[in-house]
């Protein structure tokens, strides 16, 4: 009786099967691998440390990352090499691990909030008056922008926009600063949201598209 007969009968009679057993094993030896440095890199996401395995792609602005399962979600920042990288790709697992693309964020979409005020009175013309210095938040998402005249329909045909319109990509987000008729600014021109694509969202994570029409300057 040859050794892979005897394995087969171990896994049938302990309610397993050969497929299962080489995936667990596939699965085991993979995140194994993940502790050697010559096989992966250290990431952050969300501030914490994780070990993944990164592969560059035709493009440079983009990479394929290999990982845990659940270990990073569609619509992550992931910092590595001290540049971050939104994941644009849902993972998928394969029985062994997830697998998924991500694209570095060119850009930052920053907006300037005035924080709140202790009111304690009002002056003679009924104006507020305030305990305190007016100051402001930054708050920042980082984004992958393309021009959305690169940007195709489903059947590959270009779409056409007025030259200098954005499409702007961040991670899925509730805050209220993410809305249509939102203003920012970039490349010293003033932006507004007039759009957003939601189709890359599934169960609250993925990535958000954001189509944002340059504001014209007045003379």
């Amino acid at each position: 009786m040859d050794y892979m007969y005897k394995y087969k009968n171990r896994l049938q009679s302990n309610g397993g099967s050969l497929a299962n057993q080489i995936f667990n094993d596939s699965k085991i030896e993979f995140e194994e691998n993940l502790s050697n440095p010559l096989f992966s890199q250290t990431v952050t996401v969300d501030g914490v440390q994780k070990q993944v395995s990164v592969s560059s792609t035709a493009d440079p602005n983009k990479r394929r990352i290999l990982f845990k399962e659940n270990d990073i979600n569609w619509g992550d920042i992931v910092l590595h090499e001290s540049q971050q990288w939104l994941v644009t790709e849902r993972p998928f697992f394969n029985r062994i691990h997830d697998k998924s693309k991500m694209t570095l964020c060119n850009n930052t979409l920053t907006f300037e909030v005035e924080n709140e005020r202790e009111i304690i009175g009002y002056d003679d013309l009924y104006n507020p008056i305030y305990a305190d210095e007016a100051t402001t938040t930054i708050v920042e998402f980082p984004c992958v922008i393309d021009n959305i005249s690169n940007l195709k329909t489903p059947t590959g045909e270009k779409i056409n926009v007025p030259e200098g319109d954005m499409a702007l990509f961040i991670s899925y987000t509730t805050n209220e600063l993410i809305n249509e008729e939102s203003v920012f600014q970039m490349f010293n021109n003033d932006y507004r949201i007039v759009g957003i694509d939601k189709s890359g969202v599934l169960n609250e994570e993925g990535i958000l598209m954001l189509v944002a029409k340059r504001i014209a300057k007045s003379n």
